[in-house]
């Protein structure tokens, strides 16, 4: 994979990081309690409760446990169709000019050679083109 895509890739996944750690802040701050001298507690139920996932292997988690971390990975799946499409594409470019540069180092006078080469060489575009 070229490194453009991978430089690609890694900013706008630390964008998307960046976007679930604000998420997850915001809904903790949200659970926080003040006192009356102006200190922040968590509730020890809630307190407890990520103490055991913490230290729960995802094998072991409940069903809606293993779905919550599910829909944050399925938040990556465009990023990734996004790279894997750039990927293609550069694959697809290399692959047609490999052809034309082979195209051009025949130097065949037999036309039904070069006739089969163009064959084979338009159903590789039409082929790679479906990929």
């Amino acid at each position: 994979m070229n490194k453009e895509i991978i430089k690609e890739f890694v900013e706008k996944g630390a964008n998307l990081e960046h976007d679930r750690w604000a998420k997850w802040q915001k809904y903790m701050h949200s659970r926080l309690q003040k006192d009356h001298r102006g200190f922040y507690w968590l509730d020890d139920g809630l307190f407890e409760h990520w103490e055991r996932q913490i230290a729960t292997p995802y094998s072991e988690l409940s069903e809606a446990e293993k779905e919550s971390d599910r829909e944050e990975t399925r938040n990556y799946i465009p990023l990734l169709e996004k790279a894997l499409k750039s990927q293609r594409q550069e694959t697809i470019e290399e692959m047609i000019k490999l052809s034309d540069d082979i195209e051009l180092k025949i130097s065949t006078p037999d036309i039904n050679e070069w006739r089969a080469f163009k064959l084979f060489r338009n159903k590789m575009r039409d082929k790679i083109k479906q990929i």
